[in-house]
């Protein structure tokens, strides 16, 4: 996407919200956040948010990364879907599960915590469901921290692009400060 598509989509966007004042170094770092997005994705990305209900105020770029990263199938799965996957593979060889499903985080830890072998031999009605329990405890807690990592990666191109940017309505002493 260009800068005239983003403008173009962010003005779309801003007559929901007239009272929304977007700088321009503002758009400048949403652009820097979102360039190597299509267009599309991105127009659709921003309507969705703006439709959301009960919104007041113009979207933040990480509400709009939201829809995006979920249009894309970068969600994770909620704690309850990752308990009935653990749970119906728990029978099954740990490495082979590991190799499987190792790229979610949050599961792997949850999995590794509570313990495959230990789900299988596990009560099924006094223990399993603090087994359970347990599971989702710590599924949530690692999930959130994926996600506010995912959320929060930049590349080292954009990191660059937002200091340099930054520069120009940021007092000389501060502007050295923040580029050691």
């Amino acid at each position: 996407m260009d800068r005239k598509e983003m403008g173009q989509i962010i003005g779309m966007a801003k007559k929901a919200f007239p009272n929304h004042v977007l700088e321009t170094a503002a758009l400048e770092l949403w652009f820097t956040l979102f360039e190597t997005e299509t267009a599309e994705d991105f127009m659709i990305a921003m309507l969705s948010t703006i439709k959301e209900p009960g919104r007041q105020f113009f979207p933040t770029p990480g509400e709009v990364n939201k829809y995006l990263q979920h249009s894309r199938g970068e969600t994770m799965m909620t704690a309850g879907e990752a308990w009935n996957l653990t749970y119906s593979h728990c029978l099954q060889d740990e490495r082979k599960f590991f190799e499987r499903y190792g790229d979610n985080h949050a599961l792997y830890v949850a999995a590794r915590q509570i313990g495959l072998r230990n789900i299988a031999l596990a009560n099924i009605e006094e223990e399993l469901p603090f087994l359970r329990k347990e599971f989702i405890r710590t599924y949530e807690q690692n999930k959130h921290k994926a996600e506010m990592q995912n959320n929060f990666a930049l590349t080292h191109n954009q990191a660059k692009k937002m200091l340099n940017s930054l520069n120009g309505i940021l007092p000389d002493r501060t502007k050295t400060n923040l580029l050691k």
